[in-house]
């Protein structure tokens, strides 16, 4: 009986501790669930919280770059601005400079239109003249002015009792205007040669054929006269045709600007200008001249508006 008594205590002290065990057991799992669930809630709270910064980050970053970019644009946009507008008030000013330097050149070279009786005041034209064909040879056709110039010139030297100083610097004068001519015409080859346009020289002689064919150009050049002023051309259609003697050409003086003397064939404009001429060996030296398939005539200021406004003024002030 002592035996079983001492059996049963023994299961209950076992059972005692299982249940404590348990207990305890319960107790740590709950502490360790707990805290698992605290950290992991810490742990998930800290993760979205930085996703939650960096987004904010990202965000704002997005913002400034944006705002960054339009201050970019609305300030290119407004340089751009001031950048046409510029150019629009330097556009404007220049088309009223060079009216007024127009209407002045006009008014200083008409300032007497009766017969000229001294050399000095040609001396004046003729720097006008050059002037004028420097600053406006694109759109003003100044041939007329530089072929009567020079015959007002031919006249005076023709005048009986004229002195022979006079006829020195009135033939001086002659060699000044065909110098000024050539200074134009020299701008103007430029000019063409920096819109991919061509010249070539030629040494020509009387009754001589250049056959430009072989040159690229459709044209042959015939030298019909050699004169003192100017030299007679005829086109002709192949080295192979011969020209008749009613065939008069035309003729081509130290005045012929290439961007207004020109001529036409197909889709070919082209020049011929006079550059000098030794009379007494009927040679002389011209260059032809391709312009641009681009040429247009009236690319720059506008000459007509700058003539009626200049009538106007000149009426207005002769009280008409």
């Amino acid at each position: 009986m002592n035996q079983n008594m001492s059996d049963t205590g023994m299961e209950q002290k076992t059972r005692d501790h299982w249940e404590k065990f348990e207990i305890l057991s319960k107790g740590i799992a709950a502490i360790l669930v707990t805290g698992g669930l605290s950290y992991y809630g810490i742990q998930n709270t800290t993760h979205l919280s930085e996703t939650a910064e960096a987004n904010r980050k990202a965000l704002s970053e997005s913002a400034d770059a944006n705002r960054k970019a339009l201050s970019e644009s609305a300030e290119a946009n407004r340089k751009a601005q001031v950048f046409i507008e510029t150019l629009n008030h330097r556009e404007t000013a220049m088309s009223d400079m060079r009216s007024k330097m127009f209407d002045t050149l006009m008014q200083s070279y008409f300032r007497d239109e009766s017969f000229f009786g001294a050399g000095k005041e040609i001396e004046s034209r003729v720097a006008i003249l050059e002037t004028m064909g420097l600053n406006f040879h694109d759109v003003l056709h100044l041939k007329p002015l530089f072929v009567g110039l020079d015959s007002e010139i031919n006249e005076l030297i023709k005048v009986n009792g004229a002195s022979r100083e006079l006829n020195d610097r009135l033939n001086q004068q002659k060699t000044a205007l065909r110098k000024a001519a050539n200074r134009i015409k020299t701008a103007e080859l430029l000019k063409i040669g920096d819109a991919s346009g061509s010249f070539m020289q030629f040494d020509v002689h009387t009754s001589k054929s250049i056959n430009l064919i072989d040159q690229g150009l459709p044209i042959v050049i015939h030298v019909r006269e050699i004169m003192g002023d100017g030299i007679r051309l005829l086109i002709l259609d192949s080295p192979d045709e011969t020209p008749t003697d009613d065939e008069k050409g035309f003729t081509v003086s130290f005045f012929d600007m290439p961007l207004q003397d020109n001529s036409r064939i197909g889709e070919l404009t082209y020049s011929i200008t006079l550059e000098n001429v030794e009379l007494e060996n009927q040679e002389a030296k011209i260059t032809v001249v391709v312009l641009p398939r681009s040429y247009t005539y009236r690319n720059s200021l506008l000459f007509d508006e700058m003539l009626v406004d200049y009538m106007e003024k000149k009426e207005m002030r002769l009280g008409k």
